[in-house]
């Protein structure tokens, strides 16, 4: 079973889960601790959620059942530290997977207050649930339920997509609008849900997003794309904020996998967006918010498409912010809605090369020309790194075996990693940071796998004279150094995999990000595939030769000889 948890897991007594046996369930004691001599606290009933009032919630987050589930993961590789990158990646992608289903199984037991009453769609009940919820998401608390609330260093305060589109939310609940409040309602229930392990608040959600789905399609063809009235909120600002907490929603429940239903939804919400216009993104602080939380989702499908959108347009990354300074993570979205126009171009050139469409000289100059387009926003990117650098106190990150510099790690009680590996090295300032930079590595990686294709485009040209020599000796060693450094920043995702995971909405952002390092190996594994069996039929060529030399070989072995 993924993460060594063994059947009953949820129910263990607390000595055995301590321990991390096996418990018999047995009560009032189970067998264990009774032929042990251990005092038993008993094993734990199944949880069902029922909330009677808004004080049967948890005052504070359990990430720390992430942690033990990362404690409770197998690490039979642990004392492999010298790890090929092929091998670095399938024991990183075995622990995402291993957390991925314990996410899908709901295999932790749930912290929510015991009732033996099922669950019920009594509106009163729905009621408190949903009040319950805004409780424990609310910002204002001491403790949130978002990791950057917990950090108490103003450079650290990162919000994530995820937790900017929430933010944006939760003041809108006065406006009393039952689609709105129908379609928060199901993406906090999910996020609580699968945070908690309660797989009966995930499927309330579930059923609830279904219904506001709906009611959101039958009267979407009704709406007024202006302002009623001077000041007040608009029909079809409404609807956009609901458009905006379904593709939270949708990413939450599916941040690994973009299905069919899940594109044909961002397509249908920048369809709408796009009407609105960008003006429209300042009509609040809220909608602007929300809007830059729905850009960082769009960027990673957008990638992940290879097709860029209208969002990259240049009156579309400013005129929504003309009133209100940009956040850092806004500043790094801007530049990853850049990064799928390039890939787009760059899958068009080598459509032409490969079928001859275009003469081999002008394929080599159009290939040099988006070179230097992607080595310019990679630059930006750079240039991003090094103001969060300047910005934030202390290191970024670090080997974690550096004595001087772990002690700089901002501490969070309740995400903290466990480095269960010994492979996993690096170590993070604190949690919002880790995020930050993985996304940050995702697009460098995007960019460099472009480059890299480009480069060897040109050299396979080399044959052809298409390129003088001058282009061939400077692109041989930019393919070089390009793909040193992918392989660095591919492995840099897959090193804070231990970081970011270590809670849900860190393992949520992970996940886009690791889909750009899964194709970078996917790559690797190609080409190796690729050089090997190449290999192997020269070697076969070679002995067939040796046994049978043909008429054009025993020409040139003459002509050898005679110093021809």
């Amino acid at each position: 079973m993924a993460g060594g948890h063994t059947p009953g897991s949820s129910e263990r007594c607390d000595e055995c889960k301590q321990r991390r046996k096996k418990c018999d369930l047995q009560a009032p004691q189970c067998g264990r601790c009774r032929r042990g001599g251990r005092q038993c606290s008993g094993p734990k009933s199944k949880t069902l959620f029922v909330h009677r009032q808004t004080g049967s919630f948890p005052s504070t987050t359990q990430r720390q059942i992430l942690i033990e589930a990362y404690r409770d993961r197998s690490a039979d590789t642990a004392t492999q530290v010298r790890l090929t990158p092929e091998q670095f990646y399938e024991a990183t992608t075995q622990h995402i997977d291993g957390l991925r289903a314990i996410l899908a199984g709901y295999e932790w037991h749930s912290s929510l207050t015991k009732d033996s009453v099922a669950l019920s769609t009594n509106q009163a009940l729905l009621t408190t649930t949903y009040a319950a919820l805004l409780s424990e998401f609310d910002p204002a608390r001491t403790v949130g339920i978002f990791s950057a609330d917990r950090v108490d260093t103003p450079s650290a305060m990162h919000y994530s997509n995820v937790a900017k589109v929430v933010r944006s939310l939760l003041p809108l609940i006065p406006l009393a609008s039952p689609m709105l409040n129908r379609s928060i309602f199901s993406l906090l229930a999910l996020y609580y849900g699968l945070l908690h392990g309660c797989p009966e608040l995930a499927e309330l959600a579930r059923s609830s997003y279904t219904a506001v789905l709906g009611l959101y399609s039958r009267h979407l063809g009704t709406v007024m794309l202006k302002t009623e009235d001077e000041g007040s909120t608009s029909k079809a600002d409404i609807f956009m904020y609901t458009s905006f907490a379904l593709q939270a929603f949708e990413h939450v429940n599916e941040a690994d996998v973009y299905g069919s239903g899940h594109l044909a939804h961002i397509d249908g919400a920048l369809s709408f967006l796009q009407k609105l216009g960008p003006n429209a993104m300042r009509n609040s602080p809220s909608m602007r918010t929300a809007f830059s939380g729905f850009r960082g989702i769009v960027a990673f499908v957008s990638i992940n498409r290879r097709q860029p959108s209208f969002l990259a347009d240049f009156e579309w990354l400013q005129m929504p912010y003309m009133d209100s300074e940009k956040t850092t993570r806004d500043c790094l979205n801007d530049l990853g809605l850049e990064v799928p126009g390039h890939l787009a171009v760059v899958d068009q050139l080598l459509k032409s090369a490969r079928s001859d469409q275009l003469p081999p000289k002008s394929v080599v100059d159009q290939c040099l020309k988006q070179l230097m387009d992607i080595a310019s926003l990679r630059r930006r990117l750079e240039n991003w790194y090094y103001a969060l650098e300047v910005s934030t106190p202390g290191a970024l990150f670090w080997c974690q075996t550096d004595p001087v510099i772990k002690s700089a790690n901002c501490q969070d009680s309740e995400c903290t990693p466990e480095y269960s590996n010994n492979f996993h090295q690096l170590a993070f300032s604190s949690g919002p940071i880790a995020g930050l930079l993985v996304q940050y590595w995702s697009f460098q990686l995007e960019l460099l796998m472009a480059a890299i294709d480009l480069q060897e485009a040109v050299l396979r040209f080399d044959g052809q004279q298409a390129a003088s020599s001058a282009v061939q000796q400077a692109t041989a060693p930019g393919l070089r150094r390009d793909r040193t450094k992918a392989n660095e920043v591919a492995q840099l995702i897959l090193q804070g995999e231990p970081r970011v995971g270590s809670c849900l909405e860190g393992f949520l952002s992970l996940l886009p990000p690791l889909r750009s390092a899964s194709r970078y190996f996917e790559r690797r594994r190609a080409a190796r595939s690729i050089e090997a069996g190449r290999a192997k039929n020269e070697r076969e060529d070679v002995g067939h030769t040796r046994d049978t030399p043909s008429p054009k070989l025993e020409l040139v072995q003459f002509k050898g000889l005679r110093g021809e």
